[in-house]
């Protein structure tokens, strides 16, 4: 079927909902055949250069990518002080392990004096 009317002008306030409405019954009708374009030799296709870009697009993917940038930055920060946090923690494991061997070592001292 071959859509061969436009749909009604809607008026009121349900106007921009109710044409929506007719836009998807017409798209969405099984028995509808909407018109599809493509090209055989992409060649015959103009060229995109940056006259033809969306620009308010790029924009906001920049924009997007330097909030993630600044997040990563952050979490790099927050990955140093981390990595500090477990050497210090380390340091501290390994002095009280040696702590731990001395008083063993004073303990048995303690019981061989006691004998």
């Amino acid at each position: 079927m071959v859509v061969s009317q436009c749909p009604p002008r809607r008026q009121g306030a349900r106007e921009c909902l109710a044409t929506i409405e007719d836009i998807s019954k017409t798209c969405l009708h099984p028995s509808v055949a909407l018109p599809v374009y493509f090209a055989i030799d992409l060649n015959c296709l103009p060229p995109v250069d940056m006259q033809h870009c969306d620009m308010s697009a790029i924009l906001a993917e920049i924009r997007s990518l330097r909030a993630e940038v600044r997040l990563v930055s952050g979490l790099r920060q927050e990955v140093d002080g981390l990595k500090d946090e477990i050497k210090s923690l380390r340091a501290e494991v390994r002095m009280v392990s040696s702590l731990s061997q001395d008083v063993d070592s004073l303990n048995d001292e303690m019981a061989s004096l006691h004998i």
